[in-house]
């Protein structure tokens, strides 16, 4: 005789799963590229945005169903919400991170009349900062010898 044990949602719990293959890794797209993919939304926005979606996917080489499953949804509900244009606002980081590229973001800050552009690290930050340190002290030393050879 067997026996069912009836669980309550509290005792249920699901783990997110990462994607079994990983997106390949994306620089941010050429500004002429953004530029084109904003004027297809201009002239047609909700294929204009579909047409941004998939490339987002195309480049991530995934597969659909890999995206929908990171987003928690079936492969058909993706399609239909590409179709339309149309990915919930807290679906959007989500899909960014499972695409492994910032697509959306662009053509949505260039449609804003804005760049995107990556942060510099801390290091990198430093590094300009020392750069231009050394930069002015070659210009004072310039300014110094001149003046020395003017004296002599």
């Amino acid at each position: 005789m067997s026996t069912v044990t009836k669980l309550s949602d509290r005792q249920l719990t699901q783990d997110e799963l990462d994607l079994s293959r990983k997106p390949k890794h994306q620089e941010l797209l050429a500004l002429s590229e953004v530029r084109h993919l904003a004027e297809l939304v201009e002239r047609e926005e909700v294929k204009g945005w579909e047409a941004v979606f998939k490339r987002a996917i195309t480049d991530s080489g995934l597969f659909d169903s890999e995206i929908a499953d990171s987003l928690e949804m079936d492969k058909g509900q993706l399609s239909k919400t590409l179709a339309a244009g149309n990915l919930q606002t807290r679906r959007i980081e989500r899909f960014n991170r499972a695409v492994g590229n910032r697509i959306i973001l662009q053509v949505w800050n260039y449609r804003a009349g804005f760049e995107m552009k990556p942060l510099l690290s801390e290091t990198e930050r430093k590094l300009a900062e020392t750069e231009k340190e050394n930069l002015e002290l070659k210009n004072e030393l310039a300014a110094i010898t001149k003046f020395m050879k003017k004296i002599k």
